[in-house]
């Protein structure tokens, strides 16, 4: 097993760096197995590198990418880095450490103030990105729009109509549109279920109405040949008292529900300092509030055993639903936002190790858009994309080698086919590579990389020295999303000319006004600049 601290390192075949080191993920390291599938290589690994870390093979089956960590609480936060025990197998058992370190940490998880004061006090405030999943929301609302297939005649419009701002809403403030919990918490702070309970205790005899076996067996026991006797000075006996009480699965879930998801999403909206939703978040979390304190005064005059808040400490959300949370109207909706938001924060976590493997996919639709903007551009009619409705390691988009993707443009006078494909085997490993033919010129190529974060120098060098070997390329160009924690760009690098064979440009990030269209434009901008030097 061999581990390359970035993707260039692996393709320029340098010598593999011990497997303690810590690897950056924005550079995309490779880990190297021996062989396919080694021998006593136990099934925790194989489920390590095909799903929870490490995404498909780039090179045969042999070579992984390693993504990101999501880091959580048992991470190694100071750090920013995740490790996890791979076992080696060779003549003896062997267990090796991989450590892999992100650039940020996912601020909209952090719940728990103390969690968040804990980082705070690492000195971690610049890598708490509250970012990062509105645009990973932003990214997968792409292919929700576009379906299972979408013809490349279409594709522009399509991206032209996509509205980002219900993909990027909080979700504290999604929830409360979808399923109106304002008004449903107003209506269900006084129709709160109740039941009615049955309990023994001491009453006065006039009040006795109904009496179990434990009254019976108690007032046989007392001393006494009469009533009045057996009652004693305070003429008490153990009768059935009837009450209702709010103490029920459902209200304990509710609770849960506001004091453990809801109250604390709205507290994380206000110290962003956001201003946007600032009003509704208020008058959410004060019905909230006013539940929750409703709840805990009503509760003050019962039994210990009997208060709702006693026992819920967020146990109640895993518990099995009963009748009340899946057919009545209030608390079914309740329900249903909870299964929403888990849903969502389970899709984050999943897609957020794998944000390269994302953006590279949404990068090459915008390319295949900014196609359609060349003067008199025809595509291939069966040209269309093909779309997972739920991605694989990041992957939304299928390889569809029967009909590629090719537009006839002119360019320079001269019509010519411009394909966006991924590499062959004789061609540089990049995401994929963009080929220009034409009648009277050999063909121009561009192979094209994709990283959410900017590389680091050390994989920039070995980018630049991995293309020098291909002479006949021209230039390459490596295009990143994300400079530095929560800093995008609104447009694009339009007025850099680089220098070199590699050309590095920070893509345009999707904005709510404009969509994707802003990403289009700026790769529509480039490819312009790049045919005109490419045939001149």
């Amino acid at each position: 097993m061999k581990l390359y601290p970035n993707l260039f390192a692996y393709l320029n075949d340098r010598p593999p760096i011990s497997l303690a080191t810590r690897v950056i993920a924005r550079d995309r390291p490779i880990l190297l197995l021996d062989s396919p599938q080694p021998s006593g290589w136990d099934y925790r690994n194989q489920q390590r590198l095909r799903g929870l870390n490490i995404p498909t093979a780039i090179s045969g089956c042999r070579a992984y990418e390693i993504a990101f960590p999501y880091l959580a609480k048992e991470n190694r936060i100071e750090t920013l880095e995740q490790s996890w025990d791979l076992a080696i197998p060779a003549g003896h058992s062997q267990i090796s450490t991989l450590r892999v370190a992100d650039e940020v940490i996912d601020g909209t998880a952090i719940s728990d103030s103390r969690q968040l004061e804990k980082i705070l006090a690492m000195g971690l405030e610049d890598a708490i990105d509250n970012t990062v999943s509105p645009m990973l929301q932003s990214l997968v609302g792409l292919f929700a729009n576009l379906g299972e297939s979408i013809s490349l005649e279409q594709l522009d419009e399509a991206i032209a109509h996509l509205d980002l701002s219900e993909a990027t809403l909080p979700s504290i403030v999604s929830l409360n549109r979808r399923y109106k919990l304002e008004q449903k918490l107003d209506a269900i702070a006084s129709k709160l279920c109740q039941q009615l309970r049955r309990r023994a205790e001491l009453m006065p005899v006039a009040r006795i109405q109904e009496m179990d076996a434990y009254c019976l067996r108690d007032y046989i026991r007392r001393p006494g040949r009469t009533l009045a006797q057996k009652a004693g000075e305070k003429q008490e006996l153990m009768g059935i008292n009837r009450y209702s009480d709010r103490n029920t699965p459902e209200n304990k879930f509710l609770l849960d529900f506001a004091a453990k998801i809801l109250r604390p999403e709205c507290i994380r909206y206000e110290n962003s300092k956001a201003q946007q939703y600032r009003g509704e978040i208020m008058r959410l979390r004060y019905l909230i509030d006013r539940l929750v304190q409703r709840i805990e005064v009503e509760d003050d005059n019962k039994l210990a055993s009997d208060r709702i808040f006693s026992t819920a400490s967020g146990i109640y959300l895993t518990a099995r639903p009963n009748y009340t949370l899946l057919q009545n109207p209030l608390y079914s909706s309740f329900y249903r936002a909870y299964l929403d938001y888990i849903r969502d924060a389970s899709e984050r976590q999943q897609v957020w190790p794998f944000r390269n493997q994302l953006l590279a996919d949404v990068v090459y639709v915008c390319l295949a858009a900014a196609l359609k903007r060349f003067p008199v551009s025809s595509p291939n009619p069966d040209a269309k994309l093909l779309c997972l409705l739920h991605p694989d390691a990041g992957r939304y988009l299928i390889d569809d080698d029967i009909n590629p993707l090719q537009v006839r443009v002119v360019a320079d006078r001269q019509e010519r086919a411009i394909a966006l494909r991924k590499p062959r085997a004789d061609e540089p490993k990049g995401d994929f590579i963009i080929a220009v033919e034409s009648k009277e010129r050999s063909l121009i190529k561009l192979p094209v990389w994709v990283f959410w974060h900017c590389p680091g120098e050390a994989a920039l060098e070995e980018a630049k020295l991995y293309l020098d070997a291909w002479p006949n390329y021209r230039m390459g160009l490596l295009l990143y999303l994300q400079d530095k924690t929560g800093q995008y760009s609104a447009i694009g690098d339009i007025g850099y000319m680089p220098k070199g064979k590699i050309w590095l440009f920070q893509l345009a990030a999707p904005a709510k006004e404009r969509g994707f269209s802003s990403t289009v434009d700026f790769l529509s901008e480039l490819l312009n600049r790049w045919l005109w030097l490419a045939i001149n």
